[in-house]
């Protein structure tokens, strides 16, 4: 009641469905986007693409320089998803380090793929806040409806899976790189 007599139905609409921190679509907006984008994309025959990132870097950051600069990092990070995607696609912050991007009307694995390595690159890019310089990345994992599964909780689980995947890879990579 407090909330409903101090802000008004778009304030409450915008308080219940944008992260606070990075002005991203939050949880509960994509999980409703996603819905609609699968009823959409199965009564109309089309690809619908879920994108699962993992933001790599954080931690340190968080360890070494604190939450204010973590937070900066966080809001780097999505701005970078954000010029990567298009218009009619959603964008949003699930909470912590993790986000997610819901490819409307995608044409084709290829296009999707395309989509998460261009998300992939840019997120890796050098970032410096405050004459600091921070190591920051994105691990991302790709489903397609209907090709990799049929329902919501498969769609996000196989996405998150190939994320995971992507991540331990990187890991690797990075692990030897220092030898």
């Amino acid at each position: 009641m407090y909330h409903a007599t101090r802000f008004g139905a778009k304030e409450l609409y915008k308080l219940a469905t944008q992260d606070s921190l990075t002005g991203l679509a939050n949880r509960a907006l994509f999980v409703d986007f996603l819905r609609q984008g699968v009823v959409k994309a199965r009564q109309e025959n089309k690809v619908l693409g879920i994108l699962m990132i993992d933001m790599d870097g954080l931690k340190p950051i968080n360890d070494q320089f604190g939450h204010r600069i973590g937070d900066a990092a966080l809001k780097e990070i999505a701005q970078r998803i954000l010029s990567e995607t298009r218009q009619d696609d959603l964008v949003a912050r699930l909470g912590g380090d993790e986000f997610a991007v819901i490819l409307t009307n995608i044409a084709n694995h290829e296009r999707a793929q395309a989509a998460m390595n261009r998300i992939a690159e840019h997120c890796g890019l050098p970032f410096i806040f405050e004459k600091i310089s921070l190591k920051i990345g994105a691990s991302v994992g790709l489903a397609l409806f209907p090709e990799d599964a049929q329902s919501i909780d498969q769609l996000v689980e196989f996405a998150d899976l190939k994320m995971y995947a992507n991540k331990r890879v990187r890991k690797q990579i990075n692990d030897h790189s220092n030898i």
